[in-house]
């Protein structure tokens, strides 16, 4: 359906491929390696080649540096252009010129992604908290005010719309992935980490008696001075969840190593990992925080696979830390598919400014076979560190929600074990139980992280071949099975009623596409 050709960029060829590739993926766009109806040309004063039937053209500029950024707005979000086209002069770039059958976008968009991706101005920041961590407060100004939003994602809309146009001139119907099962508008992922079965850790206790007293609320501060107790809130967590249809995914530690680490064996937690499998969420490793390279990393992979008697697939690092270490390269290492470590602790926002399952970037620009799942909200940022109450806490989570809803995106929300009634913090489920009625009311699914990474294999594996016919358009949808595709409007399929397509379990289904 659509050919990529890079003839040149700062970022090599084989890496401005790859984001370009990472791109369409994430706009449901199948790629053609021949015949196809649209080419993507990427690079210095690009033109057409004359071997599709439409072109997108997108420049390259010829370096790394950035430029001044530029600001446009989409449905009443004002976000950052970066690396805009040379020949834009004052105020902000168009996005994109459609000419006949040729549309232009106006900005170095395969750069601009890369730049946030790969988190060019996180690696350079001095500032870091004694954990090694990187605050949203320390970075620059610009990025601070842009990471209030999933500003990668909005890149992605914008090749989207250009795909569709470059479409249209082509005579063909804009073929896409639905991005979420059945059609969804977005979805939601809930994740818990497992630091802690019991209060005896001092200075949370500590944190308990003085929130206790602030808000006079139960368990009394006393029950946690006076003797050691033990949080039992799975079926809490359970209950919530199944009222609205909703899934999740456990972290849990495997080795501890040190101080900082969650306060358990794996031996403490045995029934704890049964009862989670009887739920069917899922199991991923909390890595401890002094894991320190790929095979202590793998070390603790293969002692909580043991003990789940299943396959791990991915991991969060204690503490959400991923530097000064690398989790997400170490962890291609140990057979993981993804990680999930990638989110602010210090305030709310979209660290890398995306909110989609997308590939990690190697420090050469090399994909590291491995998939980051943005987390976009912790439940001990909006108590702990902004000190929200519950209803400023549940009003800054409905807000991120609906930013992720606008882009069709991914709602990745971190509830502590203990932040529920039988733990540390029960008031805290408040919020996460807003979170979900709305997720419910918009119609969003529930995914766990599993698969949610699977969701983002799928669109990258789904392709087309298109014939033309006068009007119509035979074609030929291949991809895993249950991949939904939607039909656009100006299009019908066949006799189709709705406007969704499912690929059989075949993986191939067969449509004619006729205009209406």
């Amino acid at each position: 359906m659509l050919r990529i050709k890079a003839t040149e960029s700062p970022l090599g060829l084989p890496t401005a491929e790859g984001i370009l590739r990472e791109l369409c993926a994430a706009a449901g766009i199948p790629l053609s390696g021949k015949d196809a109806s649209v080419e993507l040309v990427y690079g210095n004063e690009s033109a057409p080649t004359g071997a599709s039937d439409a072109s997108i053209l997108i420049p390259s500029l010829p370096e790394l540096m950035l430029p001044d950024i530029h600001y446009s707005e989409i449905d009443g979000n004002t976000f950052p252009i970066l690396y805009p086209s040379r020949e834009e002069t004052g105020g902000a770039p168009d996005l994109f010129i459609a000419d006949q059958t040729t549309v232009r976008i106006g900005f170095d968009l395969p750069l601009a992604a890369y730049h946030l991706l790969a988190g060019v101005d996180e690696e350079t920041a001095a500032a870091r908290d004694k954990h090694g961590r990187v605050r949203r407060g320390d970075m620059p100004r610009w990025y601070y005010e842009a990471s209030k939003g999933p500003i990668v994602t909005y890149y992605v809309d914008i090749l989207v719309e250009a795909y569709e146009t470059a479409c249209a001139a082509a005579g063909v119907p804009p073929v896409r992935v639905a991005r979420w099962p059945g059609g969804a508008p977005y979805a939601v992922v809930v994740s818990h980490d497992v630091d802690q079965l019991t209060n005896y850790n001092r200075r949370e206790r500590l944190k308990s008696v003085v929130g206790s007293l602030a808000r006079s609320k139960k368990p009394p501060v006393w029950d946690f001075i006076s003797r050691e107790r033990s949080y039992d809130t799975l079926d809490s967590i359970v209950n919530l969840e199944a009222k609205y249809g909703a899934k999740s995914t456990f972290f849990i530690g495997a080795v501890r190593r040190g101080g900082l680490d969650f306060n358990y064996s794996l031996e403490q937690v045995h029934t704890l990992l049964d009862d989670i499998a009887a739920t069917g969420a899922e199991v991923g490793l909390h890595s401890s925080y002094y894991c320190d390279g790929p095979y202590q990393l793998a070390e603790e992979v293969s002692a909580l696979s043991d003990a789940v008697g299943a396959e791990v697939k991915g991991v969060r690092g204690h503490y959400l830390r991923t530097a000064p270490g690398r989790l997400w390269l170490w962890a291609g290492d140990a057979g993981l598919e993804y990680d999930a470590s990638l989110g602010y602790f210090d305030d709310v926002g979209f660290r890398r400014m995306h909110c989609l399952p997308f590939a990690a970037l190697s420090d050469d620009g090399t994909t590291a076979g491995v998939y980051e799942v943005p987390t976009t909200l912790m439940d001990g940022t909006l108590f702990q560190h902004l000190r929200f109450n519950t209803d400023e806490a549940t009003k800054t989570a409905l807000e991120l929600q609906y930013k992720v809803k606008t882009v069709g995106g991914l709602f990745s929300v971190l509830w502590h074990y203990r932040a529920f009634p039988g733990g540390q913090y029960p008031e805290w489920a408040e919020v996460l139980e807003a979170i979900l009625a709305q997720a419910a009311s918009d119609g969003a699914c529930f995914l766990t992280h599993a698969e949610a990474v699977e969701q983002r294999r799928n669109w990258a594996a789904f392709g087309t071949s298109l014939t033309k016919r006068g009007e119509s358009v035979d074609a030929i949808l291949s991809g895993a099975p249950g991949t939904s595709v939607v039909i656009r409007d100006g299009w019908s399929a066949g006799d189709k009623r709705d406007r969704t397509l499912t690929v059989p379990p075949t993986g191939e289904l067969k449509v004619t596409f006729e205009r209406t």
